[in-house]
């Protein structure tokens, strides 16, 4: 009988990586892609932006997110 893989893993330290960054648009989070891979993915849904459901999903392919912090803005 064959075993189902634990989809809940961590990725190993050797898989892809797609780059995002985490802001806010409206008071809501949004996920923006970072890299061509990630700009991939987008593509791929139709959207401008990751949800969390989407990235849960990209990491069961095996992908690791990276999340890039953003700077603060100073005026």
């Amino acid at each position: 009988m064959a075993t189902v893989p634990n989809l809940h893993l961590a990725p190993p330290p050797d898989a892809k990586v797609i780059k995002v960054v985490i802001g806010q648009q409206y008071g809501q989070e949004v996920i923006k892609p970072a890299s061509p891979e990630a700009e991939i993915f987008c593509e791929m849904t139709n959207t401008k932006t990751l949800t969390r459901r989407m990235v849960e999903q990209i990491k069961r392919l095996g992908y690791r997110i990276e999340v890039i912090p953003t700077e603060p803005k100073e005026l």
